[in-house]
């Protein structure tokens, strides 16, 4: 019922809705394993790793008398390489893929397929002293299959097509003290 501000009636009765569209229990389990190894040759540093993630989502909408069950399982991984000039320059690259299991469901009570990612990165590290870093480093991650509000009904997500961010990251980092540093950072990211 509608409340008045200046004469507030206290205690109206309230409606309840008429019908219920949805009630959905959900659960999300992920089991992820992974290994990391870097070698070291020279001034060469190569890190490289994987990881095995093992998902299960469980979905009952209890007045729809449905169950959806959905198992996914992917493997990733991430490879980069840098040089470490004597006077404390480091250029790197690095690539790495994602997965990211997505709980829940859309309207129609279909469950979320997992949302899959893709980055590539260059940068420059350097640290003149044993206090001072600096960075910068362009990257480009595209994500694939990221959730959003339905357009038909705002109550709920769908799923649609890929973002992909493009930007310049900036950081400087300053150890002012034992156990205090000065951190800044800046991105741009179109």
């Amino acid at each position: 019922p509608t409340l008045n501000p200046l004469r507030p009636g206290y205690g109206q009765a309230v409606t309840p809705p008429s019908t219920l569209t949805t009630r959905r229990d959900s659960s999300l389990q992920q089991l992820g394993f992974y290994a990391q190894d870097q070698l070291a040759w020279n001034n060469w540093r190569l890190s490289a790793g994987l990881r095995h993630d093992r998902a299960r989502q469980e979905s009952d909408d209890r007045l729809a008398h449905t169950e959806t069950r959905q198992a996914d399982n992917a493997t990733t991984g991430r490879i980069g390489v840098n040089y470490l000039f004597a006077n404390g320059l480091a250029p790197y690259a690095n690539y790495a893929t994602s997965f990211l299991p997505q709980g829940g469901s859309d309207r129609h009570g279909k469950a979320f397929t997992p949302e899959r990612g893709e980055q590539f990165e260059l940068g420059v590290k350097y640290q003149p002293n044993a206090r001072t870093l600096l960075t910068a480093a362009v990257y480009e991650l595209t994500k694939q299959d990221v959730t959003t509000t339905d357009p038909v009904d705002r109550r709920f997500s769908i799923q649609k097509g890929e973002i992909r961010s493009r930007g310049l990251e900036l950081e400087a980092r300053q150890e002012l003290f034992t156990g205090l540093n000065l951190i800044a950072q800046i991105t741009l990211n179109e």
